[in-house]
């Protein structure tokens, strides 16, 4: 993970001794939430611009609505159309990123460890 910029990235969230220990594992719980943000930031920057889209935007609010309200299951919600064409948008910009180099092999490396 060396020179892959994760360790000034979690600097900027915690103290910099703390994530001497998170990067040896010796602060599990730490390092795993400071994983789980870093794979949410990413996901969010791959996907920013497809998801600029109104009727996509309105499709998933409808979604999570029914969620909500419980005239959903979360099985009908996960295999929805919607669902599945940003999972597959999200693959493909990951797919894309690995290609770039290193610190994004990495990234899509945490991507599927999650």
């Amino acid at each position: 993970m060396a020179g892959s910029g994760i360790e000034d990235l979690w600097e900027t969230v915690y103290a910099r001794n703390s994530v001497v220990h998170m990067m040896t594992v010796r602060a599990y719980a730490r390092s795993l939430r400071a994983h789980f943000l870093t794979e949410r930031a990413l996901a969010g920057l791959l996907l920013e611009s497809y998801l600029d889209n109104d009727a996509l935007k309105t499709d998933l609010e409808i979604c999570y609505m029914s969620l909500i309200q419980n005239t959903s299951t979360i099985e009908a919600a996960v295999n929805s159309s919607v669902v599945k064409d940003i999972q597959n948008q999200l693959e493909l910009n990951l797919d894309d990123a690995e290609s770039r180099g290193r610190t994004e092999k990495f990234n899509q490396s945490i991507n599927h460890f999650l």
